[in-house]
C-alpha cells in the first residue's frame, strides 16, 4: 500500500541529523529514500517508524501532566532502556514502560483545547 508520508522532509533532515548524508546528490537520494518507503523497504520503514516515535516523544515536551499528586508539566523526555523518564518542571520523575506511553499519553496529558484546570 503507497503512503503519502507528509512529514517526509522533517524524516529526511531526521536522518541527516542522525548522520545520514547523501554521497552524491541530494534529489536523488531523496527519491532513493522515498522509493524505499512506498515499496515498504524494511529498514527505511524501521527509520521510519523511529522517527515517529522521535516526534511523540518531542511532542510531549512543554505539556501538562495530571498524575497522582503531580500537575507539572514537562521539560525533559529520556529513554532508559525499556522506560520513559519524563522529567517534570517541578524535578518530579514520572517512569512509564514504552508499552504503556500511549495509554499514560492518552489518560494523564492535558489536551491543548482542554478546558480543564
Amino acid at each position: 500500500m503507497k503512503y503519502q508520508y507528509e512529514d517526509f522532509d522533517e524524516f529526511v533532515e531526521w536522518l541527516k541529523m542522525d548522520g545520514l548524508k547523501p554521497k552524491t546528490s541530494e534529489r536523488l537520494w531523496r527519491k532513493k529514500i522515498f522509493s524505499n518507503l512506498q515499496h515498504g523497504h524494511k529498514k527505511s520503514l524501521v527509520n521510519y517508524e523511529d522517527f515517529q516515535f522521535y516526534k511523540k516523544l518531542n511532542s510531549l515536551l512543554k505539556k501538562a501532566v495530571v498524575y497522582k499528586d503531580i500537575k507539572s508539566s514537562i521539560v525533559e523526555v529520556n529513554i532508559e532502556h525499556l522506560d520513559c523518564v519524563l522529567i517534570m518542571r517541578d524535578r518530579h520523575k514520572l517512569r512509564i514502560k514504552l508499552d504503556d506511553l500511549d495509554s499514560f499519553i492518552e489518560a494523564y496529558i492535558k489536551k491543548e483545547n482542554s478546558n480543564e484546570r
